[in-house]
């Protein structure tokens, strides 16, 4: 606190419109405690409230369960709550956005083919068939 200085103010009607949708994390003591109050909550969350005004994205092949199940079924819930699936070469690409930025064509380029799957054969072929400069 700065002397002279007082922020006392409501968000009141935030408040009013989304307290029941928030956790209060406050007074909790373990991290078992946290998870059960998230759980409770989730089972009475409605659909597509989770994620409010903005977009939430989910990288499905770089994260895990503990098993193939668990994973497939946490995904399929995140999308039932709003979020939107997206794959590691997806979010890759998104980060290069422009195959004309010199600077990173060469190491992106190199980890799609080594690691993209079908993309990256592509990427193959295409420096195969139209050059060196083949865009992804």
């Amino acid at each position: 606190m700065i002397p002279g200085l007082n922020d006392s103010h409501l968000h009141v009607i935030r408040g009013g419109l989304n307290y029941v949708l928030e956790l209060r994390w406050d007074g909790l003591r373990t991290l078992r405690e946290g998870l059960a109050m998230l759980r409770e909550q989730a089972a009475h969350t409605p659909k597509g409230q989770w994620v409010q005004g903005y977009e939430a994205y989910v990288v499905t092949d770089a994260s895990g369960g503990v098993s193939p199940q668990a994973h497939e079924h946490a995904i399929q819930r995140m999308v039932q709550g709003g979020a939107i699936p997206v794959t590691w070469v997806q979010v890759l690409l998104e980060l290069q956005r422009d195959w004309a930025r010199t600077e990173t064509y060469v190491p992106v380029g190199e980890v799609v083919k080594e690691h993209g799957g079908a993309y990256g054969l592509g990427l193959v072929y295409a420096q195969a068939v139209i050059g060196a400069h083949a865009a992804g």
